[in-house]
């Protein structure tokens, strides 16, 4: 199961790369273990093939089962010279479901996507359902 909820993961993060043009080539990785368990895993644009650049960081949260509770993406702001946050997904976990939360940073405004529907635990690469699109003010 834990395998099962990672691959989802893995498989959002890679669509909203793929989105946003990133590519995997160029970057490197630094992962931070708390046990058996990511805790933080940050990216680095290599630059001139001996640099470092910041780029983006997730951070993971585990519920009290060891699973992936939340998965939150920041990416690093040249000029604040930072990490801001960027979106943020949200695991809960009802039986054989998998409800997931995506929600999105812009400037003051907190955009939430909610699904309609629940993903089954056996989600075997199906496509996700549609999302709603709500707006709340922070």
């Amino acid at each position: 199961m834990k395998t099962l909820v990672l691959s989802v993961v893995f498989a959002v993060t890679s669509i909203v790369n793929a989105v946003n043009n990133n590519s995997l080539e160029g970057f490197a990785y630094n992962t931070r273990m708390d046990g058996d368990r990511v805790e933080t895993k940050n990216v680095y644009k290599v630059k001139e093939d001996k640099y470092l650049q910041n780029h983006l960081q997730y951070n993971y949260a585990y519920d009290a089962e060891g699973r992936v509770s939340s998965k939150e993406v920041s990416k690093w702001s040249k000029g604040n010279q930072r990490f801001e946050k960027q979106y943020c997904l949200n695991f809960s976990y009802d039986g054989a479901e998998v409800n997931v939360e995506y929600a999105a940073w812009k400037r003051q405004c907190l955009h939430r996507c909610k699904n309609q529907s629940r993903l089954p635990n056996q989600w075997n690469g199906r496509k996700l359902p549609k999302l709603r699109m709500e707006q709340k003010r922070k």
